[in-house]
């Protein structure tokens, strides 16, 4: 029973790193955001 929980966690392993990539945003400029924070959860 140990196995299959340690199977779904390396399965999720790949589509969480994937889900979290940094390749489709350029990281090499800066931006500034500038505004009023009218909510906040």
């Amino acid at each position: 029973m140990r196995w299959l929980g340690m199977l779904g966690a390396l399965v999720s392993a790949g589509s969480l790193l994937a889900h979290h990539a940094l390749t489709n945003y350029d990281t090499t400029t800066a931006v500034r955001v500038k505004g009023v924070i009218v909510q906040f959860q």
